[in-house]
């Protein structure tokens, strides 16, 4: 073989391996169904490592959420940190735009890079090897030293970093919110149905006599279908609370992540509806400048504006030519001619301008973005405000004194019905239970929509979630 054909050869053999090297790729991984079932099923049995990691990535003071550093979550079933945690660390959102995220930083990692470098290898005759051939390599100058076009490209990418960032910490905000306003409609799930529960065994107890009486003929059959009809709508009720709290469970597994074997009402107490432990004053108000740094809707806003800005940056730096160098080499039979390579492409000037306008626009558009999504917060905050006074002094003025008012009612007809025969004293009982139930529901409803109240405005507030350490004892 003669030396002219071994060294193009050779050169054709390390462009391939140059080429081949780069095509590396991590192994496959296929789907294996059983792991994804254990995976889901040991989520019943909380393991800390995991839930750590996961709630500490996001350990950043605007979101206010850490981790104790004595937490067992194994152990601690009714705490804040406990279903926040598992929030963070399993909500499919949260999940998805964690990875999002993770992938923002790893196009980073590569963003600002010179391009693609340029081989060309000419034959002039592919059947004599010993005529002239061509080899000829170019590279990106300006990207070399980080300039142009290359370093708008890394502004960008790290703008995208940020903006899925911001992404990620309004996701978690929207999970944890989502999770506590599960826990209050669990809790209030199970609270409703224990009193419908309780209602009934007493009802059924005195119905039982009423029953008797109309059998010897002491009461009319318009009475006592009054007192049948009112104990099968209560058995309804009570049947389709049942299935509120299996919607309620549902709910609950979902927005944390949970099997619904996980999700007890043990573990979300019906206690947290208690009046002593329901908020006595609504959050502080937070001034509309504080909102743009409070509220993780109005950061990731913010970075999609900055997003925009870099996306200019970059559209402007098209003026700027492209210039590639490098070396040239012609391989003849008897002689090798080395020499350079100076490439240039100028930009076309109303290709370049009409990208310039169009990023314009849109940065434009993300800063009037900023200014909407500040008056959906401002009128957000303004409407929960309202609706939280409202539902605390329906909680603290008119719900306590139907409570006792009904339930006084309900104590004194049970005694008469229990001694007196009379069809006044069973329709007395009949409307005195109709006025029970009514009652137990709307203390639970409006126990409920304090918290709910009080979880909107905190959400639009950029006040920090939870229950724990704001009720007060």
């Amino acid at each position: 073989m003669s030396v002219a054909r071994y060294r193009s050869l050779s050169v054709v053999l390390l462009i391939s391996c140059w080429g081949l090297l780069g095509c590396s790729a991590p192994p496959p991984r296929p789907i294996a169904l059983e792991k994804i079932v254990s995976s889901v099923e040991e989520r019943a049995e909380p393991r800390g490592d995991l839930v750590r990691a996961a709630f500490e990535l996001h350990d950043a003071p605007p979101l206010g959420l850490r981790v104790p550093d004595r937490w067992d979550p194994g152990t601690a079933p009714e705490t804040d940190v406990f279903w926040h945690a598992h929030a963070v660390a399993f909500e499919p959102r949260v999940q998805a735009s964690r990875r999002a995220w993770r992938a923002a930083l790893r196009r980073a990692d590569g963003a600002g890079s010179p391009g693609r470098t340029g081989v060309a290898y000419r034959l002039e005759d592919a059947d004599d090897l010993r005529r002239q051939n061509d080899l000829v390599a170019t590279f990106d100058l300006l990207g070399l030293l980080g300039l142009g076009p290359r370093k708008a490209e890394e502004q960008v990418a790290l703008g995208a970093v940020d903006l899925a960032f911001g992404e990620l910490e309004e996701h978690i905000w929207a999970a944890v919110f989502e999770v506590d306003r599960a826990r209050v409609g669990f809790a209030a799930a199970g609270a409703r149905l224990t009193a419908l529960r309780g209602l009934l065994a007493q009802a059924l107890e005195t119905s039982r006599r009423f029953e008797l009486l109309h059998e010897r003929g002491r009461l009319a059959t318009g009475v006592i279908g009054r007192v049948r009809s009112i104990v099968t709508g209560l058995r309804g009720r009570v049947h389709h609370h049942e299935a509120a709290v299996a919607r309620a469970r549902e709910r609950l597994a979902r927005a944390a992540g949970l099997p619904p074997t996980a999700v007890t009402l043990d573990a979300v107490s019906a206690q947290l509806l208690a009046a002593e432990r329901l908020p006595e004053q609504g959050p502080p108000s937070v001034p509309a400048a504080e909102l743009l740094q409070a509220v993780p809707r109005l950061r990731a806003a913010r970075f999609a504006y900055a997003l925009a800005e870099a996306r200019l940056r970059y559209a402007a730096a098209g003026w700027w030519p492209g210039l590639r160098v490098g070396p040239g080499l012609k391989i003849r039979p008897d002689e090798f001619l080395t020499g350079g390579v100076l490439a240039l492409d100028l930009p076309w000037p109303a290709r370049v301008s009409a990208q310039i306008e169009e990023a314009v626009e849109l940065r434009e558009q993300a800063r009037e973005v900023i200014e909407s999504d500040l008056v959906a917060i401002m009128a957000r905050v303004r409407a929960a405000t309202s609706e939280l006074s409202v539902a605390r002094n329906h909680q603290a003025y008119h719900a306590p004194v139907m409570e006792s008012e009904s339930l006084r009612t309900w104590h004194a007809v049970r005694a008469r019905a229990s001694v007196e025969e009379t069809a006044s004293a069973v329709n007395a009982w009949v409307d005195a239970l109709n006025l029970r139930i009514v009652s137990v529901l709307g203390v639970v409803d409006s126990a409920e929509q304090v918290w709910l109240s009080d979880l909107s405005l905190r959400e639009s507030s950029g006040l920090p979630p939870g229950f724990e350490g704001r009720a007060q004892p």
